[in-house]
């Protein structure tokens, strides 16, 4: 090489421009998309939350109505509502039903929980796929530039000892390691 930029050397740090531009990218893209899906996870996990509050509300306002009408069933046959027999009834539907409400509570709580968890999966994906296409693009740029510089360290030796990239010419022997 004769103090000029080869062809060579040009058309590699190109390749390593392009291939560390496109790693970079890459990993954006993913990253954007991971992010996407974690917060999909998230709002369904919100919904999930949302449906069991109004499905343990859905449950109670039953209840209430099942009360009501076992109330005034008693109370048509002449029985007292506010003792004994009826109050048992009563207590027994209102039970029922909040521990029906109360696992529908659970059950949503624990799809909230687990959609959450998945988002944070998603999340943390979406860092990690950052971070491997920086490491990509340094990776790519590092690759180059050691076949770069391997290029100018390999010229074919001449008769009076090698020729470096450089243009400085070594006697045979100097560059030999003891």
């Amino acid at each position: 090489m004769s103090g000029g930029i080869s062809a060579t050397t040009v058309a590699l740090a190109a390749t390593a421009a392009v291939g560390a531009y496109s790693a970079i990218q890459s990993g954006q893209s993913q990253s954007r998309q991971l992010q996407a899906q974690a917060q999909q996870q998230s709002n369904q996990a919100a919904y999930e939350k949302d449906a069991a509050v109004a499905q343990a509300e859905k449950i109670r306002k039953a209840a209430a109505q099942q009360q009501s009408a076992a109330r005034a069933q008693l109370a048509g046959s002449g029985v007292a509502v506010s003792e004994g027999t009826a109050v048992t009834i009563n207590d027994t539907i209102d039970l029922n039903a909040e521990n029906d409400a109360q696992t529908a509570l659970l059950t949503g709580s624990r799809r909230s929980n687990s959609l959450n968890d998945t988002a944070a999966s998603y999340s943390s994906a979406a860092g990690d796929a950052l971070t491997g296409g920086y490491l990509t693009a340094g990776a790519t740029v590092l690759s180059s530039a050691a076949r770069i510089g391997k290029g100018w360290s390999s010229t074919s030796p001449t008769a009076s000892g090698s020729a470096l990239g450089s243009g400085v010419k070594v006697p045979t022997g100097a560059l030999s390691v003891y």
